[in-house]
Parts: structure tokens; sequence; C-alpha cells
């Protein structure tokens, strides 16, 4: 297992620095590898600007191999238990690799001819693949849990004991359905109720939890009318920008969208706790109905004389 691992990680390390740094030898027009401007990327000594240079691909790459080589320090010193308190490290650089690769394409995207570069592309998808790559490694290999198998069933134990089994429930099933046609009813008919009747007991136990549904039907309107307005006022930013209207209008529809998303997010978190909330209610009152139930029947089946039981069973 051991040996799985540390391959794992010098594959992931080889692959990452090869494919990141390859890539820019083709920030140019065409296939032909760019060996000058290979050198002059890895080395820094070109001049760096935010649109055209791809600095930034080399720094995350270096992050991703510093928690690399802490993986395999942790290993080497018998610590990988360690490596599981990192993940949600790995993954938040994951997920801003991928977030900054999209940026960072818009930025490339200014000048249209960078977008026919492949090193462009071979940048962006392979930092995004890469740290979603080292996430998985992380979770499946890194912080993975061994199964504590074992087996559930004893096949040595006695036919008897199986036997007996299928007898007593052959012997409840039989008083069940003695009992449903003394009633008039059908098996199925009694295990199982109509869907209006379950609708209606589940409409009960929502109207004793009203207050918190009705707060999440007030926020969930706030929610939808604020974000019915956000396209508009996206449109209106643009607009001014586009049309030069002045610093004063555009600081206005900027000013109106902030408020219109902050208002939109908030009441958005207010209807999904109210709900979420009164929906945990609702299922910790069925469990403690059906619970209570339980022990009343346990309660009613002890309170039977000795007969009475063995007639059940």
């Amino acid at each position: 297992m051991r040996r799985w691992i540390n391959s794992s990680l010098y594959l992931y390390i080889i692959f990452d620095v090869a494919l990141t740094n390859l890539s820019f030898g083709y920030y140019a027009p065409g296939w032909k590898f760019d060996s000058d401007l290979f050198f002059k990327t890895v080395t820094f000594s070109q001049q760096y600007h935010f649109t055209t240079s791809p600095y930034e691909f080399q720094i995350l790459m270096f992050i991703r191999q510093v928690f690399s080589a802490i993986a395999v320090l942790l290993i080497i010193l018998g610590k990988k238990e360690t490596t599981k308190h990192l993940f949600l490290v790995v993954m938040f650089n994951a997920v801003f690799t991928y977030s900054f690769s999209l940026v960072k394409f818009l930025a490339f995207s200014e000048n249209s001819e960078q977008l026919y570069y492949p090193g462009v592309w071979f940048s962006v998808v392979w930092a995004i693949l890469s740290g979603f790559i080292q996430s998985a490694i992380w979770y499946f290999v890194l912080s993975s849990h061994p199964f504590d198998y074992h087996q559930l069933m004893n096949n040595s134990s006695n036919n008897d004991e199986v036997t007996n089994a299928e007898t007593v429930h052959d012997n409840t099933a039989d008083f069940i359905s003695t009992d449903n046609v003394e009633n008039g009813q059908s098996t199925d008919e009694a295990q199982r109720q109509s869907l209006t009747k379950v609708l209606a007991r589940l409409f009960s136990y929502c109207g004793h939890l009203w207050p918190w549904f009705v707060s999440g039907f007030v926020f969930l309107n706030v929610y939808a009318l604020a974000r019915v307005f956000i396209p508009s006022y996206v449109a209106q930013v643009i607009a001014d920008v586009v049309n030069q209207r002045g610093l004063n209008a555009l600081f206005h529809s900027i000013l109106v969208l902030g408020a219109l998303t902050a208002t939109s997010s908030f009441f958005g978190g207010l209807r999904g706790g109210c709900f979420d909330y009164a929906t945990a209610l609702v299922t910790l009152r069925i469990r403690l109905d059906l619970f209570t139930s339980l022990i009343n029947q346990d309660i009613f089946f002890s309170t039977l004389p000795k007969l009475e039981k063995q007639c059940l069973v």
C-alpha cells in the first residue's frame, strides 16, 4: 500500500511539473515549441504583464508541489494520518486555482491573438485538472480509511435457529392476516394507507411548525423579487460603461446592483435556514411519535396474560 501511495504521488509530481512548464513553450502561434520563450518564462526573465504573462500558473504549480512535498515528507516520517487534516486546504487550493484560471483566461482574451496560442489552453486546462487531481489523490489515497470488515452472518449456526425464526415469522403473518380478515381489510390495505391520508398526516405535522414555514415563504418571496431585478441592473451597468454616461450614473447602478445582490443572498440564506430547520423538526417529531408508539405496543404486550401472549406469537 505504501508503494502505491508513493508511486501515485511521484507520478503526479512529474506530470504536474512537466505539463505546466512545457506549455510555456507554446505561447506563440502554431504548434512549434519555442525554447527561447520557454527559458524566459521558467527563469522569470520576461517582463511581467497580467494579460500576457503566465507566471501565475507557475506559482500555482509551486504551491501544489509544496503540498505534495509535505505529503511525501509525512509519509517518510510515518505520519500518514496527519495528511488527512490537510485535505480541506488542498481542496481550497483546487477551487481557488479553478476560479483564478478562468480569470486569467479572461485576461488573455483581452488580446484575441492569444486565444490562438496552444500554450494558453494547455495552461488553463491543466491548472484546473491538476488541482482536482491532487484533491482526488489526497482524498482517495492519502486520506482513505481501511474497511473494518467482519462477517455479519455465522455460517456455522444451527439450522434450528433459522427454522425457529421462520416459524415465528409465519405465525406472526398468520395472526396479522386473521386479524385483518376479521376486520374486513386485506393485508395490503392494513399495511399501506392511501396517499391522501399520508399527506394529511404530514400536513398535520407541518401545521405545528407553521411560523417557520410562513417565515420561509416570506423570505422566499423577498429573495425571488430581488433576483428578478438583478439582470436588469447588470445590463444597466454594462450600458453605463459602454455609453460612457459618467461615474455618477455608473456608481448608482453598481450601488443598486450590490444592494440587490446582498438582499438576495441574505434572504436566500434565511429562506434555506427556515425550511431546513422546520424540516428537521418535522422529522424529529415523526421519529418521536414512532418511538412512542413502539414503546406503547411493547408495554401493552408485556401486560397481557401468558395465554394471550402465546396466541399472539
